[in-house]
């Protein structure tokens, strides 16, 4: 019998570990859902700090704390007031960090890569739990399938001073596994008629999850760091875990605010 390369069975693990307990809070919602965006939010947030070795614990916080309230009054239906206090987090953040002679510019980023990804889940959220899980699906059939024939296939690497054992093979499987998958799922759900939406929103995800899973390797090069932590023995960090959710759930916030979609 083939051995399951190690790759893959870090994103299996992952996934049987992961995916039962997310589909429940997913489905519960409402204050469950918002604690666990928060919970991910802050373990995100000691990571980023523990690489880019950003001072100021009371501002990182801050941060936190108005950015949880900005998800909920943004999960209560008050845009306006979320925004404004996820904008005053930003702010502690970076005011934290020139009291601390540290630098606005990764603390600013840090607060960023959390109050982004937060309003966005919560955002997608509000669309449905069905949304969440089409987008949780569509990343992780990416992320395998950009795994697969990257591995498979090999050829000329996408960026290799970046992350040399990602290849184009790679990156235009994971593309085509995760348009494929959106427009599965969105068969499988019955709505025959926004089959060719769900490819194209899915194809449209799968590359900027991918693109998030670049953006964090080359933050974890820049700070010559393997891995954004150990919390995962073995599998390396959060960050690098949830990367490329990170990116999609933005995205497809956006297009969700913008166009009124749901999938």
């Amino acid at each position: 019998m083939a051995r399951i390369p190690r790759g893959l069975r870090v994103r299996i693990v992952s996934a049987l570990v992961l995916a039962p307990v997310a589909l429940v809070i997913i489905y519960l919602g409402g204050v469950v859902w918002l604690l666990m965006v928060a919970g991910v939010g802050w373990l995100v947030h000691r990571e980023w700090r523990a690489v880019t070795g950003a001072p100021g614990l009371v501002g990182s916080l801050a941060m936190l704390v108005l950015t949880w309230a900005g998800a909920v009054a943004l999960h209560y239906g008050d845009a306006d007031l979320g925004w404004a206090l996820a904008g005053l987090g930003f702010g502690a953040a970076v005011l934290a960090a020139l009291a601390g002679r540290g630098s606005p510019l990764w603390a600013g980023a840090g607060a960023a890569y959390v109050i982004l990804p937060t309003q966005a889940l919560v955002t997608v959220r509000e669309a449905g739990p069905e949304s969440v899980i089409w987008l949780f699906l569509v990343v992780w059939a990416t992320d395998t399938g950009a795994y697969l024939a990257g591995s498979q296939i090999g050829g000329p690497k996408l960026w290799a001073r970046v992350s040399p054992n990602k290849t184009w093979a790679g990156a235009l499987g994971g593309a085509l596994i995760g348009a494929g998958a959106g427009a599965l799922l969105a068969w499988l759900a019955g709505e025959d008629e926004a089959v060719g939406a769900a490819l194209v929103l899915g194809a449209v995800i799968a590359i900027v999850a991918q693109l998030g899973d670049l953006a964090e390797s080359a933050w974890k090069r820049h700070f010559k760091v393997k891995d954004s932590g150990g919390i995962i023995p073995g599998h390396g960090g959060v960050m690098d875990r949830i990367d490329g959710l990170i990116a999609a759930a933005v995205a497809l916030a956006v297009i969700i605010r913008l166009d009124g979609v749901s999938i």
